[in-house]
């Protein structure tokens, strides 16, 4: 089944979408993975936001942006939304949006190493070696359209 995904541009997400945001950004990162940055940060307000609502629930949720290449981050999906595709679903629509605005973009992302098969099933490849981000390992990832 095929989800309404929305992007969105920061000024034009409602108050109440972007509390939702920020609250699912803080469940997923700060609580469950434990992690202590500053969130929201300088990119939020230059950055396209995808989302994906059901029944009023924020459930899905990524943004891109382009500095130098374009940049996907904070992919997240509500716990209970979990293991259903929603994130591979997530990351094709992300992907397809960016190349509806760019269609030879460099699109990079920092993968949480225990994502690693996840995003190289999605055409993404590692560069480099492991990194610690907010204290957790990571993996820079470009992406290669697949064939």
């Amino acid at each position: 089944m095929k989800h309404a995904f929305q992007f969105k541009s920061f000024g034009n997400i409602s108050n109440e979408i972007w509390n939702s945001i920020l609250s699912l950004r803080s469940s997923v990162f700060v609580f469950e993975q434990k992690c202590i940055y500053i969130d929201p940060d300088n990119l939020d307000s230059t950055a396209t936001h995808c989302y994906l609502l059901k029944n009023d629930e924020l459930i899905a949720y990524a943004r891109l942006f382009k500095q130098e290449t374009w940049h996907i981050g904070r992919v997240i999906t509500a716990i209970k939304f979990r293991n259903q595709g929603l994130s591979n679903e997530l990351l094709k629509e992300t992907i397809a949006e960016i190349m509806e605005k760019d269609p030879s973009p460099k699109i990079e992302l920092s993968a949480q190493t225990y994502l690693h098969d996840f995003y190289a099933r999605l055409g993404f490849t590692a560069i480099g070696s492991m990194y610690l981000e907010d204290g957790i390992p990571h993996l820079k990832m470009v992406y290669s359209p697949l064939e």
